[in-house]
């Protein structure tokens, strides 16, 4: 185990075998994902080719959830015209 991690997002534009096999083998320590985009699928496909690269390779990349934080959401709302002093 090395004294630091290199956490890698995996997305849409890494989401593919040789980019993941290529993060590995240059460093990535961790995978990390982001739950604030993507479907359930395009995340099951992501941890299905981490584990795939691991397991051809015999090693352990933990993958890191990142969750969503909280949103406000204030609705809709009428047009509100102000006036300099308002």
């Amino acid at each position: 185990m090395t004294d630091f991690q290199i956490i890698c997002t995996i997305g849409p534009a890494s989401r593919k075998l040789s980019v993941i096999e290529e993060m590995i083998k240059r460093g990535m320590t961790m995978a990390r994902m982001s739950f604030a985009h993507g479907s359930h699928s395009a995340h099951m496909q992501t941890i299905s080719l981490v584990r795939k690269v691991c397991k051809s390779k015999d090693i352990s990349v933990p993958i890191l959830q990142d969750l969503q934080g909280q949103k406000l959401r204030i609705g809709n709302f009428n047009t509100v015209k102000l006036s300099q002093g308002d």
